[in-house]
């Protein structure tokens, strides 16, 4: 038995973070915007439901630039010239898609959480710094992207969807929050 006085080892921690460094604040307050989480399309698409038409959701689901058909959406990047639909259409995107991707979270956390449970605490933490750096670096890098992003409404929204989509995720495993 272990003496009050001694210390302790890094295989006992409990740990809230990941130790080695911290989240800047703007990605921390864009991980914490709200998730469209009382929208009946968001909670079909998490729940995995098949009635969900998902045939068109490849182009949206990694980041910009994205593959769509010409006059697909408002030409005007600020969306003023949208048409009702078209907004209505996208906000149900949003919904969807970040169903999908909390959904697809879910499976990939019970993946990961007993893979960190069997690896030794400081070799885990190690391989989750190392992928909370490249992922941290990968949304500075998008969001220097999208200053000069040039698009059409739609994919303007689904390119700040997906940015904060990637804030949430490294947020989320930053936390430790699959454990």
């Amino acid at each position: 038995m272990r003496s009050a006085t001694s210390q302790t080892q890094p295989e006992d921690m409990v740990l809230s973070h990941i130790p080695g460094f911290s989240l800047s604040n703007d990605l921390i307050e864009q991980a914490l915007l709200p998730l469209p989480q009382s929208a009946p399309l968001f909670q079909k698409a998490l729940a995995g439901s098949d009635d969900l038409d998902e045939s068109d959701l490849w182009r949206w689901k990694d980041g910009p630039p994205y593959v769509v058909e010409s006059g697909s959406s408002s030409s005007d990047p600020n969306g003023s010239s949208s048409s009702a639909a078209e907004r209505n259409f996208t906000e149900r995107l949003v919904e969807v898609i970040f169903g999908v991707w909390l959904c697809e979270q879910g499976k990939d956390d019970e993946v990961l959480k007993e893979q960190f449970l069997q690896e030794k605490k400081s070799a885990a933490l190690e391989g989750l710094s190392i992928q909370v750096a490249a992922m941290v670096e990968e949304w500075k890098l998008l969001t220097a992207f999208l200053e000069d992003y040039i698009a059409d409404a739609r994919e303007i929204t689904m390119a700040h969807t997906y940015l904060q989509w990637q804030a949430y995720k490294t947020y989320h495993l930053y936390y430790l929050h699959f454990l």
